[in-house]
């Protein structure tokens, strides 16, 4: 993330607005998060996670209860 930071700053572009995050890599997704949430106050910087049609292991976890709160 700081790579991309550097570069829009050397294109005299201002913080990225949205960052698009492939969801299957966790360890990934939770850098993006980490580094974004971290940075100094201002336009907060909206990720969105991403992951190929046939990839659907975020639709299948959100939909199982347990990452919601509930337990049945």
């Amino acid at each position: 993330m700081p790579l991309l930071d550097e570069r829009l700053g050397a294109a005299g572009a201002g913080p990225a607005g949205l960052v698009a995050v492939p969801a299957g890599v966790g360890s990934l997704a939770h850098a993006a998060v980490t580094h974004y949430r971290r940075g100094p106050a201002g336009p907060a910087t909206s990720l969105l996670p991403v992951e190929p049609d046939n990839a659907a292991c975020v639709l299948a976890s959100s939909s199982r209860p347990e990452t919601h709160g509930s337990r049945q």
